[in-house]
């Protein structure tokens, strides 16, 4: 009876033992996989960021600098807003031809092509006024019998 007893442990020590090599390969293989993935996305980030480079500038006005214009790629959407000095930054541009927009309330919008090739480009822009009319406001004011003053406005 010793004898198949020891067998009886023998064989479970041994398929122990086999369980922990198969959860141990099991594990490197997936460390293995885990590490090619990451540097997969690793090496795709850093290509893409490769060939792209920084477009930037100052963007102004008869009267001097056009601060807080927004400035926007559109067909990549990249966009940003310009200091209160009126310079701006448009970060991770890819190399080619691109149109930027210019804006700012009252002044007249503004498009600009920009060309970067295999580096920073820096460009300065200019911007007019833009005169726009507002529509004629009347305002009437008048007292009534209990003291209330009532407003009314035609347009």
């Amino acid at each position: 009876m010793d004898g198949g007893d020891n067998s009886i442990i023998h064989s479970n020590s041994n398929s122990e033992g086999t369980m922990y090599l198969q959860d141990f390969y099991y594990s490197v293989r997936m460390k293995k996989r885990l590490l090619l993935f990451f540097l997969l996305i690793i090496a795709t980030t850093v290509h893409s960021q490769v060939n792209t480079y920084n477009v930037s500038g100052v963007v102004k006005t008869d009267e001097g600098l056009a601060g807080y214009a927004y400035v926007i790629i559109e067909e990549r959407n990249i966009t940003c807003l310009a200091d209160e000095n009126g310079a701006f930054v448009l970060k991770h541009v890819p190399v080619g031809t691109h149109k930027l927009l210019f804006m700012r309330m009252g002044l007249m919008d503004k498009t600009v092509n920009v060309t970067v090739s295999n580096g920073d480009v820096r460009i300065e822009v200019k911007m007019e006024t833009s005169a726009f009319k507002l529509d004629e406001v009347e305002v009437m004011a008048r007292r009534d019998r209990t003291d209330k003053l009532v407003i009314r406005e035609t347009a």
